[in-house]
C-alpha cells in the first residue's frame, strides 16, 4: 500500500513536503495499530505539486489536505 501526504499550498516547498511526509506517517502509524504490517506500507509527500482543488477558497484548501491511500497488488 502507497500512502501519500498532501498539502495546500500555504507554506514553502520545503515545508509542505514535511507536512505531508507527517500526515502520511500518521496515518501508517494507525493502520499498523489497526493490524497492518509496516512492511506492506510505503510513505511518500507530494506536498503541494499535486492540489485536487485551487487554493483560492478555503474548502479548496481543506481539500487538498489529505491522505490517499493507493492498493498495489
Amino acid at each position: 500500500m502507497e500512502i501519500q501526504g498532501h498539502t495546500d499550498g500555504g507554506k514553502n516547498k520545503e515545508a509542505n513536503q514535511a507536512i505531508g511526509q507527517k500526515r502520511a506517517e500518521a496515518v501508517r502509524r494507525y493502520l499498523n495499530m489497526k493490524g497492518v504490517a509496516l512492511n506492506r506500507m510505503a510513505t511518500i509527500s507530494y506536498g503541494a505539486d499535486a492540489p485536487i482543488a485551487p487554493n483560492n477558497t478555503r474548502e479548496g484548501r481543506a481539500a487538498n489536505r489529505r491522505v490517499v491511500l493507493i492498493v498495489l497488488n
